[in-house]
This record gives C-alpha cells, structure tokens and sequence, in this order.
C-alpha cells in the first residue's frame, strides 16, 4: 500500500512534467526531431489524451505483425500535428493524488527542513519521477549548453532564468546526492533528461515513511554516505 501512493504520487507528478514538455515540444524541436518526440509523447500519454487505446502508427509494427489474431488488419492511426497535440497537451489533466503519501510528506518536510526554494523541490520532485519510471520515459530534448538548460528548466517550472542559473551554478542538490550527476561539473548535459534525474539512494529514501524529522534527516545523511561510497 505504502508504494502503491507513493507510485500514484510520482505518476500525477511525472504526468504534469510530461503535460508541461509536450506543451512546450514545438517552442524547442523542429523538423523531424519534432515530428518523431511528437509522436512518441502522444503513444505515451494515449489515455491521457483520451484515446481509446494506443494508437499504432506507419512503421511501428513489421510486417507479420500488422494482421490481429482474427485475421484482421491492424488500424493505422496518423499522427497528431505536433502544434495541436501540443495544445491537447496543455489542457490535459493529470491523475488523481492520493489522499496521503509518505513520500509527498517527506517531500514537503524535507523542503521546510533544508530550506528548498520551490523551483528545488520541483525540480527534485520531477527527478524522482523519471528515476522512479525511467529516462526514456522523457521526450528527446537537445540542449545547446548549460545556458540553454537553465533556460529550459525555467520555462517547465515558470519560474526566472536567473533563479534557475543561480541553484544550478550552486549545486547543492548534487552535494547532497540529491541528483544524479552527469560527470564533469565543466560539461553540461547534452540533454534534458540528464538534467531531471534522481540518484537511486535519494529516491528510496524519499519514498519511506519515518516517526520523526530527525529519523528523515538520519536517512538522507546515510544515502549521501552510501552515494559516496559507491563512487
């Protein structure tokens, strides 16, 4: 029960971050990258949007596939023009919280605790939404530098470039293990799932339930050393 609400807690929170980049795929892609994130985001999110059930797209299936087992031949759907999925996007309605969770607790405890701006604990909500349900979950976004990355970050978010630049110059949500790091701090990531990813330890802290704040702050401090450990 205890990781059934913390799954439905992460899976409202991945489906807003997914709403949020597909409304937004059209400001950041073009071309063929476009067309192709486009169409996978909406096969992904297919109920969602209200489908009744996954839409199977030209070149999806091969060939010995493409007859049911009644003989009949599989429907090919067209994929949705990536501006007007990116308005579906906007206006769709993620599912339901539950009615109690440890890990959104601790996630709001553990913002009071160390001080977390509301862009941080977002962006670590998010994180442990994609290492929870995994990176290629996430539509493929390029980034140019770690410029254009704060810039992507504040556009999801709604919040300024300058607050964005200004926690990821400081880091301390990798410092404390927080978040998965791509390697060389001189290097940006060269995508935008590589900036929305959680450390493993990070999340199976999260995701307890703990009697007292000390008992979270124990749990975290351990994860770090564990996180330290294995590197």
């Amino acid at each position: 029960m205890r990781y059934e609400r913390s799954h439905k807690f992460l899976r409202h929170h991945l489906d807003c971050l997914l709403f949020q980049i597909g409304a937004r795929l059209p400001c950041w892609l073009d071309g063929s990258i476009l067309v192709r994130e486009s169409r996978n985001l909406e096969q992904r999110c297919w109920r969602k949007l209200g489908y009744a059930k996954q839409p199977v797209f030209e070149g999806d299936l091969p060939d010995f596939l493409m007859m049911d087992g009644s003989g009949n031949a599989v429907n090919i759907s067209n994929p949705t023009d990536p501006a007007v999925l990116a308005n579906r996007m906007a206006i769709s309605k993620p599912s339901p919280l539950p009615e109690k969770s440890h890990t959104g607790a601790n996630f709001k405890k553990l913002g009071q605790l160390l001080s977390l701006t509301p862009f941080e604990l977002q962006w670590l909500v998010w994180a442990c939404c994609v290492r929870h349900f995994g990176i290629a979950i996430l539509p493929v976004v390029p980034l140019r530098d770690r410029g254009h990355g704060c810039e992507v970050l504040a556009q999801l978010c709604d919040v300024p470039v300058a607050v964005v630049q200004y926690i990821v110059t400081a880091r301390r949500l990798y410092t404390w293990g927080f978040l998965a790091d791509s390697g060389d701090d001189r290097d940006a990531p060269l995508v935008l799932s590589d900036w929305l990813i959680a450390t493993s330890q990070f999340l199976e802290c999260i995701e307890q339930p703990y009697v007292s704040d000390l008992d979270l702050l124990v749990a975290i401090c351990q994860a770090q050393f564990s996180l330290m450990a294995s590197r």
